[in-house]
C-alpha cells in the first residue's frame, strides 16, 4: 500500500493558469457594468436628496423675502464681493451667482457652513463654487429669455414666485459635476430640483435659449444650457 505522504504534489500547469485568468477576466467583465449601475444609482440618490434639501431652503428664502428668489449680485456694478468666512470671492459678475449662491445664503440658512458635503456630489470636494448651479432664469425677467423681447441688463432682476407658471417642470438647481461619467458610459443626464420641491434625474430637456446670457458685462455663459437658460425664463418649462 502506497502512503499518501510519498505522493509528489503536482502544481498548476501553464494552461490551467491561463484558463483561470480568462475565467476571472470574464467574471470581472460581467460584473463591472452592473457594479457601475449600482454606484450610479447610489450617487444619484445622494444628489437628488441634496437638491431637494436646497430647493426647500430656496422656498424658505422666498417666504422670508416677499416671495422673491435669491439675488445678491448687482446688474450695473462692475464687481460684486461675497465674503463669508474664507475665502473672499471678489469680482463676481451678475450671473456668477449661479454657482456661488451657497456662500451668500450660508449665514442665514446654513448656519454659516458653505463648505459642506451637501453642496457637492459624492467623490467631489466642496469648494467656493458649488456643483449645484442655480438657474439664471431666476435672476432675470422672463422677457430676457426670448429672442423677440430680450433687450439687455435692464431686464436683470429677482423673479417672484408668482411668475413661475409650471412649478413641477421648471428647474431651480441642476447638478453640473459630470461625475456620472465615472459610472455609466455615454451618460447625458442631469439631476435637477424643481420649484415645487421635487427632484428628478432627466435625460431629455425642453429647448433652451440658444446664446445663454449674452455678451454683456456680468454675463457668464454665452452658450445656452438646459435649465440654466430656459426659453421664456420662469414662465417656460424644462421638461414635459
Amino acid at each position: 500500500m502506497i502512503s499518501n505522504c510519498n505522493r509528489k504534489l503536482r502544481g498548476f500547469t501553464l494552461i490551467e493558469i491561463m484558463l483561470s485568468v480568462v475565467i476571472i477576466g470574464m467574471l470581472v467583465f460581467m460584473y463591472v457594468p452592473s457594479m457601475g449601475k449600482v454606484l450610479f444609482r447610489a450617487r444619484q440618490l445622494d444628489v437628488l436628496s441634496d437638491l431637494r434639501s436646497h430647493a426647500a431652503i430656496m422656498a424658505q428664502y422666498t417666504a422670508d423675502w416677499e416671495d422673491h428668489y435669491p439675488l445678491f449680485t448687482k446688474p450695473y456694478s462692475k464687481v460684486t464681493v461675497s465674503a463669508n468666512g474664507v475665502p473672499v470671492i471678489a469680482g463676481l459678475g451678475y450671473f456668477n451667482a449661479n454657482n456661488t449662491w451657497h456662500i451668500a445664503l450660508a449665514d442665514g440658512y446654513y448656519d454659516g457652513k458653505w463648505r459642506t458635503k451637501s453642496f457637492a456630489p459624492p467623490r467631489a470636494r466642496p469648494t467656493a463654487s458649488t456643483f449645484y448651479w442655480y438657474s439664471g432664469t431666476f435672476m432675470s425677467d422672463p422677457a430676457f429669455w426670448n429672442r423677440y423681447t430680450r433687450t439687455g441688463p435692464e431686464q436683470w432682476r429677482a423673479v417672484g414666485v408668482q411668475e413661475v407658471l409650471y412649478p413641477s417642470q421648471k428647474g431651480l438647481l441642476i447638478d453640473f459635476s459630470n461625475k456620472d461619467r465615472l459610472f455609466l458610459k455615454n451618460n447625458i443626464g442631469r439631476s435637477v430640483s424643481f420649484v415645487d420641491g421635487s427632484a428628478r434625474y432627466l435625460t431629455s430637456f425642453e429647448p433652451y435659449y440658444f446664446n445663454g446670457e449674452g455678451n454683456w458685462p456680468g454675463s457668464g455663459l454665452s452658450s445656452g444650457l438646459a435649465v440654466m437658460h430656459t426659453i421664456d425664463g420662469v414662465r417656460g418649462r424644462d421638461t414635459k
